[in-house]
């Protein structure tokens, strides 16, 4: 079942990335061209403030995914879930909306994002009322993936993507300023939420409409427990963001606005290809929720062998990755900036470990399997943040980027491997009991 499940995602994968990277990688190009590498590397230090508030969804969004994964579509208990998760999104998102606007009334943004640019706070500010709308819209991709929908999600991401090329020719074309770029990719992002929250209601015999009129009514409608999964959910969406999309900060700070760029575009050319490998992957998610419950012993050999394959493959496209870094980089920046060897072998070291690791990271997604997954993370943030300062002080733009390869690997992938292991081999010897 799991290679089918592997099998159908990144058949859909394998035609949509095409097209995802073409966009982006346009669109980066097209902006580049127009506000120059040193604003985009400003833009993305923005912008990048969304990959710092992933728990902005209070976790709610691994209890829909357990719930829909286990086969509870007809349940009255699924009603009351994605309407609770739905309360939650709403209120992150009001908060969001209503701390940027209070802080865009502050002076200092410049002083924190550590570059020297007049209308941070504006720019700043526009963003976050996009990205709060954003919030308040993401039911539909879990619904869709505890469904078994991943597909559909991944089709209505590439729509994204190109979405956002055509509203960003626009702008270029218009001469339209950095804030302009800072909003587009979120409002077509919402654009798709919409969509995806539209037919994943419908996929569990509701409307979408009525889960956010029903978020609007406590009483009516109380809330169901979501603390389980939500609270070490919170920590680990906290932490990987922390360790991992803190580089931009620190090397903005360290290293200045050049190396920025140079890190910065970089990262554009690894971000789609973590996206497209995330967003195929994670439709294991309910599969792994469902075998939980019935065969713990396949589930564990599905995991196993299926990380195993994903390695391979994983390996090859790294290597090729590292290999056209520098060109990829200099094609983007008009020739401002090239990814060094270094830079270029750590970007790839760390989307390997990423990779394999993923399969066993949404395996482990019970109650008890979280907090240690949480506790794992805690100890990456008291570790791994002291660790990229150190490093971008000693070897420059790619010592974060290193670090944070070394983090997965030494505080989730080992760990959690130690953990799967050590559970086979009690399910093994319970089968010869």
């Amino acid at each position: 079942m799991i290679p089918g499940v592997l099998r159908r995602n990144l058949q859909v994968r394998v035609l949509t990335t095409p097209f995802v990277l073409a966009s982006s990688f346009t669109t980066a190009w097209l902006v580049i061209g127009h506000i120059g590498a040193n604003a985009y590397g400003i833009l993305l230090l923005v912008t990048g403030l969304a990959q710092l508030l992933p728990f902005v969804d209070f976790g709610v969004g691994a209890a829909v995914m357990n719930v829909l994964g286990a086969g509870q579509t007809a349940a009255d208990s699924v009603r009351l879930t994605l309407i609770s998760a739905q309360r939650v999104l709403l209120l992150s998102s009001t908060g969001v909306v209503v701390v940027a606007g209070v802080l865009a009334l502050v002076p200092g943004w410049n002083i924190l994002l550590g570059v020297e640019y007049a209308d941070a706070n504006w720019v700043v500010l526009a963003f976050a009322a996009a990205f709060g709308g954003l919030v308040a819209s993401q039911l539909g991709q879990r619904v869709l993936i505890g469904v078994g929908r991943n597909q559909l999600w991944m089709i209505l991401g590439t729509c994204s993507a190109v979405m956002t090329l055509v509203g960003s020719a626009a702008a270029v074309a218009l001469d339209a300023g950095i804030t302009w770029f800072a909003v587009i990719p979120t409002l077509c992002g919402l654009v798709v939420s919409i969509i995806a929250g539209t037919v994943g209601s419908r996929a569990v015999g509701l409307r979408y409409r009525d889960i956010v009129i029903g978020a609007l009514h406590p009483r009516r409608y109380p809330a169901v427990p979501l603390a389980a999964t939500a609270l070490p959910m919170i920590v680990i969406m906290v932490g990987i963001p922390l360790v991992l999309h803190s580089d931009r900060w620190i090397i903005s700070h360290v290293l200045g606005d050049a190396m920025l760029a140079e890190y910065t575009i970089a990262a554009q050319v690894y971000i789609p290809l973590w996206t497209a490998s995330s967003t195929a992957l994670v439709a294991l998610w309910p599969v792994f929720a469902a075998a939980r419950t019935s065969d713990v012993g396949a589930a564990l050999r599905g995991l196993f062998r299926s990380s195993i394959g994903i390695f391979v493959a994983a390996l090859l496209c790294c290597v090729a990755f590292a290999a056209l870094l520098p060109f990829a980089t200099s094609v983007l920046s008009h020739g401002e900036s090239t990814a060094s060897i270094s830079l270029s072998l750590a970007f790839a070291a760390l989307l390997l470990i990423q990779i394999t690791f993923y399969p066993a990271g949404v395996y482990m997604t019970s109650p008890s399997d979280l907090r240690f997954q949480a506790v794992c993370i805690m100890f990456m943030i008291a570790i791994g943040i002291p660790a990229s300062i150190w490093a971008t002080n000693v070897v420059g733009v790619p010592g974060p980027v290193w670090v944070s390869a070394a983090a997965i690997l030494l505080f989730q992938a080992l760990p959690a491997t130690v953990r799967l292991l050590r559970r086979y081999r009690n399910e093994k010897a319970l089968d010869r009991v």
